[in-house]
Formats: C-alpha cells, structure tokens, sequence
C-alpha cells in the first residue's frame, strides 16, 4: 500500500483491490501516484476490463463529463454523500 497508508485507515474510503464502484457512478478516487491529491472519476467495462474515466469539464454527476485516461491508477476511492446525489 505504500503511500496510501493513510487511505486505509480513513472512514469510508474502500480500496479498489476489494471492490470498485457501480458503473458509470461518479466517485471521487485516490491516485496511487499522489495518494493526497483527490480527483473525481468513474469506472466503465470496455473490451472485456474496466476502464476508469475521468472528469475533464462540466457537471461531476453528468457521466459525459468524463473521458478515458488509462495512465491513471487508483488506490481507493469513496461515494459522494447524498446531498450531491
């Protein structure tokens, strides 16, 4: 786990190795790359795997909003509360 030491032990994040996120539900992640800095993403299932999106431009819950950046590599990743939903 590395860097992300941290996230292990933080309420309510949930590690990517355990579980992902519903498809196409945006999340905000943790990038195993900056363990500190936070982005906003969402997985979908493309050619047999899942792919992760990230957000780019406009609404976070508009699923448009997102585009493919295979670079990245999350460690965990946590929903957004409801009153974003």
């Amino acid at each position: 786990m590395g860097d992300n030491k941290w996230m292990a032990g933080a309420a309510g994040w949930i590690s990517t190795n355990d579980i992902l996120p519903d498809e196409k539900t945006p999340v905000w992640v943790c990038n195993k790359s900056k363990p500190k800095s936070l982005t906003t993403a969402l997985v979908v299932w493309e050619d047999g795997g899942w792919l992760w999106y990230v957000q780019t431009y406009g609404d976070i819950l508009d699923a448009d909003s997102y585009e493919c950046d295979d670079d990245y590599e999350f460690s965990h990743w946590q929903p957004f509360p409801e009153v974003l939903t």
